[in-house]
């Protein structure tokens, strides 16, 4: 899921309105991109139209989504001997705003990529890398979704963006008809409009084409690049996620549950002495494998090995960080 590439606005200070409840009166306060009024009072909820079509997931309860916790964790073959340890601490419940969005798009590219050779043999042979100049062009149609803040920090939104991307579109509610009495606890509003969702797809999804063919043509650079990107639909949802905290031997560890399905998004569970000797293995490994690269490439004084050495120590790196770290997660 592709996150808004607008850098955050200066901190300003928060607008805050004063709205009358209509069913008992009492003072409710607002801010402008308050979506659903509540009374804290009564209970009353009502929600405010923002200016344009929004539209609902609807939520599992949350006493499904605990249930499907407890099932997870006794079929994890490693979580499953530490059930009876498991302490829940906290279930948080976001309805989260994103825009849905389906696109067209075209693109033509010109880039260069190098092709090794090995010429001659035995005491003549020689490696020869030879540049590649490689053209095409390409179509697709697509939906992304973009979160509807440009800074939401919470376990699960990346993924929970990645599971609206392929819901059916039948099943929104629009907000004005949803039961928000049953479901209200946090709807965070929306802080930027549906007609600035359209230059952020085409940015979005260009530089998404890019890294693609640079990836799947092994491209060392590009010479010239065209995209064009037609944005044909947006709708702005507001979709539901549940985050569980649990204790286990003195760590906090949580499990993002996508709130209309009941799928599990993303765990971060602790990192068990099975875990720490796979981790440290393959950094071995990698190490190993890395130090070798390098050698071959200070011999034959060709940079690609190079490269390839020094791949296998930043993954060697990243394998004791995960080790050393204490958590790791699951998606």
């Amino acid at each position: 899921m592709p996150q808004p590439p607008a850098p955050p606005p200066p901190e300003e200070e928060e607008i805050v309105e004063h709205f009358e409840c209509p069913n008992c009166g009492a003072p409710i306060e607002i801010t402008p991109d308050t979506l659903v009024i509540v009374c804290k009072y009564c209970g009353y909820t009502e929600f405010r139209d923002p200016g344009y079509d929004v539209y609902v997931l609807k939520a599992l309860d949350k006493a499904e989504i605990e249930r499907r916790f407890w099932e997870r964790m006794k079929k994890d073959p490693d979580m499953s001997p530490y059930v009876g340890e498991i302490q829940i601490t906290d279930i948080t419940f976001i309805y989260a705003p994103f825009y849905l969005a389906n696109y067209d798009a075209e693109w033509y590219y010109i880039g260069e990529k190098t092709k090794t050779e090995v010429q001659g043999s035995g005491k003549n042979t020689r490696v020869v890398t030879k540049i590649i100049k490689v053209r095409g062009s390409g179509s697709e149609s697509g939906r992304i979704a973009i979160p509807g803040r440009r800074y939401v920090e919470e376990l699960g939104m990346k993924e929970l963006g990645d599971a609206i991307e392929q819901i059916d579109e039948k099943s929104l509610i629009p907000a004005k008809e949803y039961n928000w009495e049953r479901y209200i606890e946090t709807v965070l509003g929306f802080d930027y409009e549906p007609r600035e969702v359209p230059q952020m797809v085409k940015d979005i999804v260009a530089e998404d084409i890019k890294k693609r063919i640079y990836r799947e043509k092994n491209l060392t650079r590009m010479l010239a690049f065209l995209c064009r990107v037609k944005t044909k639909s947006v709708k702005a949802i507001l979709a539901p996620i549940y985050v569980i905290t649990y204790k286990l031997r003195g760590g906090i560890y949580g499990i993002a549950f996508s709130g209309f399905d009941g799928k599990q998004l993303v765990a971060m569970e602790p990192v068990f002495t099975k875990h720490m000797i796979q981790y440290t293995a393959g950094a071995a490994t990698l190490a190993s494998l890395g130090a070798a690269a390098t050698a071959i490439a200070a011999a034959v004084h060709e940079g690609y090995i190079l490269i390839v050495s020094l791949l296998g120590l930043l993954g060697a790196f990243y394998l004791m960080h995960k080790a050393v770290g204490g958590v790791r997660f699951e998606h």
